[in-house]
């Protein structure tokens, strides 16, 4: 097997307690033939500090003056990267050693696959493993699993290069405030490509304690459903969306549509989001954020049903 170069990118912040074990099995995989892109992303912690502690030359840095989120550090990764082949680990997570080995073997085994993911394991911040989440293997099943729900767990999707040269990174428009960047890149990426998921736990998830942390946002909550939206325009306009066309006026007048419930119901986008953080295991983060709805509308009794159902699905 010819010993094709691998380029793994990192974004990091304020992950001083977990990025040793992130970095660590990335230099413990058994396919060697590999550069690390690293930026940390204007941490307060000692993050950059331990980052810029390792020396193997295979390890590269290339740190954010300021703050510029995920996936902005993501875009500049790649622009920088010369694999033949790219993927992704993100800060608190872990590789398995074999995952850069096995997903190389399964584009040797296929010169028609673009893209190549794997299933993963949840972990908790001690890595005791909680949950094995498995995502559809074939192409014909990653295809129509897009047109619900991302069918990848982004950091695992390693892609050929000539992947990036044709499609570009993270899309401008949905860097605007949305969320599910990802989704849609895996998306489009597999409209134009053969993609394959191998169905092995190759790369660890660390689900952190509850908190309230993540930004509350409508635009954020409704990420999905516009990567849907252009999904489906791709099936029906011969592979190009509104994006592709430049009709963003489109995406735009669509995004009014899915916040005007929210608009009429203020309270609608914590309920929601206390709905996602239970189904995550995120029980008193879903606690937290049905009570701040139920203090905003007291008047209103489904904030009241929300926090009661999450109260008592956490006690059992």
């Amino acid at each position: 097997m010819k010993k094709k170069l691998i380029s793994i990118l990192l974004p990091v912040y304020n992950a001083e307690s977990y990025i040793h074990d992130s970095i660590n099995s990335i230099l413990n995989q058994t396919y060697t033939n590999w550069e690390l892109l690293i930026a940390d992303d204007g941490s307060t912690d000692k993050t950059k500090e331990i980052v810029d502690s390792y020396q193997d030359p295979r390890i590269k840095t290339y740190h954010n003056d300021t703050n510029i989120g995920p996936f902005p550090t993501r875009n500049k990764l790649l622009e920088l990267s010369k694999g033949d082949l790219i993927t992704f680990q993100d800060a608190d997570d872990i590789s398995h050693s074999t995952r850069l080995e096995e997903q190389v073997k399964a584009f040797w085994e296929d010169e028609l696959l673009g893209i190549v993911g794997t299933w993963i394991e949840v972990i908790l911040e001690d890595g005791t493993v909680i949950n094995t989440m498995e995502y559809p293997i074939t192409d014909d099943e990653i295809k129509e699993k897009n047109q619900t729900m991302n069918a990848f767990f982004n950091p695992t999707a390693m892609i050929k290069r000539e992947v990036y040269e044709r499609l570009g990174g993270f899309r401008a428009y949905l860097l605007n405030g949305f969320s599910n960047q990802d989704y849609d890149w895996n998306y489009l990426i597999s409209d134009y490509y053969k993609s394959y998921n191998i169905p092995k736990a190759l790369y660890q998830y660390r689900q952190l304690s509850d908190s309230v942390s993540k930004k509350i946002s409508t635009k954020r909550l409704i990420g999905d459903k516009v990567v849907q939206f252009l999904g489906k325009r791709r099936r029906e306009n011969g592979g190009l969306d509104y994006i592709h066309t430049n009709e963003l006026s489109m995406i735009d007048e669509y995004v009014l549509t899915l916040l005007e419930p929210y608009e009429k119901d203020k309270t609608l986008v914590y309920r929601e989001y206390a709905s996602r953080y239970m189904y995550a295991g995120l029980k008193k983060s879903a606690i937290a954020i049905s009570w701040k709805a139920s203090i905003m509308e007291p008047m209103k009794l489904v904030n009241w049903r929300t926090l009661f159902y999450c109260l008592r699905k956490s006690i059992v």
